[in-house]
């Protein structure tokens, strides 16, 4: 269910799950997500994690920020000629070959400090 909210911003998704783990006692699960606010790894968290450098950490996590290629470089002051060379390098370091491969991994990859 979604939980809206007074202010403009999106609303809130909410999630409860039933759980008995010792079959008796029941008991109940909220998850409640807010995606307003994010949850990504910083980039020294996925240079870390995935071997990429500073530069393809920041640009592979704007592009799960929901940026194109060419508004990722623009804010990160590259040319869209280095982004893309980042961009490939960052495939060959992740396993990935495609974009929207290497967003999944970065959205499945937990929020690590």
């Amino acid at each position: 269910m979604t939980l809206e909210r007074p202010s403009q911003k999106r609303p809130l998704v909410a999630l409860a799950m039933a759980l008995a783990l010792d079959g008796r006692t029941p008991l109940a699960v909220l998850y409640i997500n807010d995606s307003e606010r994010s949850t990504l790894p910083e980039p020294e968290a996925l240079s870390r994690l995935f071997g990429l450098s500073l530069g393809e950490a920041r640009l592979a996590r704007a592009l799960a920020e929901g940026f194109r290629l060419e508004d990722a470089a623009e804010a990160s002051g590259l040319t869209l000629s280095t982004a893309r060379t980042y961009i490939k390098q960052a495939f060959a370091k992740t396993g990935t070959g495609r974009q929207a491969e290497l967003v999944k991994l970065i959205l499945t990859t937990p929020a690590v400090e």
